[in-house]
């Protein structure tokens, strides 16, 4: 009864397009399903089980690109140093490590 009624919010969730990264969608799921009452199990193997509907909504290549060209004016590619602090903030935000490094090559 409980994965039924945790499809529900999903779908409900799920229909638009998220402008946020992965790991915050997932997050802010697994929070507000937790606020409701659902154990952290169920919401764990439910959320699993529609990770490509998740991945469907988030479109997280143009997000980090928008991220990505508005911090390029604060940071220089060519330092190290500035480099890995652009690369720690935007693992702050949410995006993935992998993601990341695709495209500040």
């Amino acid at each position: 009864i409980q994965f039924d009624k945790i499809f529900q919010i999903l779908d409900k969730e799920l229909r638009f397009k998220q402008k946020k990264p992965y790991q915050k969608v997932y997050m802010s799921l697994k929070r507000k399903l937790v606020t409701k009452g659902f154990k952290l199990s169920i919401i764990e193997s439910s959320l699993l089980s529609r990770k490509e509907d998740i991945l469907e909504v988030v479109d997280e290549d143009t997000i980090i690109k928008t991220e990505i060209s508005k911090l390029k004016k604060d940071y220089d590619l060519n330092n190290f140093e500035q480099k890995q602090k652009l690369i720690k903030k935007l693992l702050t935000k949410g995006y993935q490590y992998d993601v990341i490094k695709k495209h500040l090559r």
